[in-house]
């Protein structure tokens, strides 16, 4: 398991395992992307997109991507590091949200996974970063697939509103973003996870409202407003 890799020392880099040296650094991440990663991933019918560093896939209405930032010092064969986040979105919000309150969402993010896990996965091998100038091409691209197999693709598959709803509910953590997580509830006709959300702001804040957000007390009481019209006899 690619786990079990935190002690691991990385390999370091020669003729023999580095990838496309001839390439730019920008031009060298994606070509390593697109012939070792991607083809995988094309059977599960993501896309390798053209404008974004991103392979992404849509089911129902989310949109899942695997996003590679490239670090912006970056330069010949010297410094070659990219790094690797998954998310999920749900592009309809913005629209519904605007149409409801009449007002622009924030964004569309469902779930946001930056870096998770991958130190612990990784060991030596990243630092900030993956650098393909410093270390064996061929050993990060066969861990990078199995960290995604592993870990994105399986969060993908639970990916849906309600679970985002129920994950952060459980947390009891990210209050901010319980706004989002109302709408998602009544987006999927759950209108009694819909008033969970807002019972449980309420208790959350009856001993923090002095210490959060103004906005998004204001936000919840609109939402709150909003269901006591839109509750449909819940």
């Amino acid at each position: 398991m690619l786990t079990e890799s935190v002690h691991m020392t990385a390999t370091p880099l020669n003729d023999t395992n580095s990838l496309f040296p001839e390439l730019k650094p920008g031009d060298r991440i994606r070509k390593i992307i697109e012939t070792y990663i991607y083809p995988d991933l094309e059977k599960l019918g993501f896309k390798m997109q053209k404008s974004t560093l991103s392979i992404t896939r849509k089911v129902n209405d989310l949109k899942q991507e695997i996003y590679f930032p490239k670090s912006k010092w970056n330069t010949g064969n010297e410094v070659v590091i990219f790094e690797v986040s998954y998310n999920v979105t749900y592009p309809k919000y913005m629209a519904w949200h605007l149409k409801t309150y009449h007002k622009n969402a924030l964004n569309d993010g469902v779930t946001f996974k930056f870096n998770y896990n991958v130190k612990e996965c990784f060991g030596d091998y990243y630092n900030f970063g993956f650098d393909l100038a410093k270390h064996d091409n061929l050993a990060i691209v066969t861990m990078l697939k199995t960290y995604i197999f592993e870990n994105a693709i399986p969060y993908f598959e639970r990916a849906s509103l309600r679970n985002a709803v129920l994950d952060i509910l459980e947390s009891k953590t990210s209050y901010w973003m319980y706004p989002k997580l109302f709408d998602f509830a009544y987006i999927e006709n759950d209108l009694a996870l819909a008033k969970q959300v807002l019972d449980t702001f309420d208790d959350f804040i009856q001993n923090e409202k002095d210490e959060f957000p103004q906005d998004i007390i204001d936000d919840m009481e609109m939402r709150k407003n909003f269901f006591v019209l839109n509750k449909k006899g819940i």
